[in-house]
């Protein structure tokens, strides 16, 4: 299993763990880490996204907090992850700043959170037709 980790800032109000104080490496054993294959993801479903090049949109949840996660389809057909936005408005981001529309710290591991995502029983039929990176 991938052991890739995402610094989780804890969702504070006063701006501590905003990607502007993101940790120096030194720094980054002092905080809680998370393993994306351990994530609590849940309600995970997808569509066509055409105003994406045309991509497919997954929204998903993790401990309760709903994200977006669009892809674009490449010139050669690959499908790949592009971004990920959050879709809370009054809720703070358990991995970044709250104000930004993309979810920057989630958005490192994109490519291991697309592979979970499309590994969903509501999700995975399609994916297996297409290709994807």
């Amino acid at each position: 299993m991938n052991q890739s980790k995402v610094w989780r800032s804890g969702g504070s109000k006063n701006g501590i763990g905003s990607e502007k104080s993101r940790p120096k490496d030194e720094e980054w054993s002092k905080l809680e880490q998370i393993k994306i294959d351990e994530l609590n993801i849940a309600n995970v479903s997808h569509y066509k996204a055409v105003y994406i090049n045309p991509g497919i949109a997954i929204e998903f949840s993790i401990d309760g907090f709903r994200y977006k996660l669009y892809t674009s389809k490449q010139e050669d057909g690959v499908v790949t992850p592009h971004h990920i936005t959050h879709l809370e408005k009054n809720i703070d981001c358990n991995y970044c700043e709250k104000n930004s529309a993309f979810c920057l710290s989630l958005m490192e591991h994109s490519q291991e959170l697309f592979h979970q995502l499309i590994e969903f029983p509501r999700t995975r039929l399609e994916w297996l037709y297409l290709t994807h990176a």
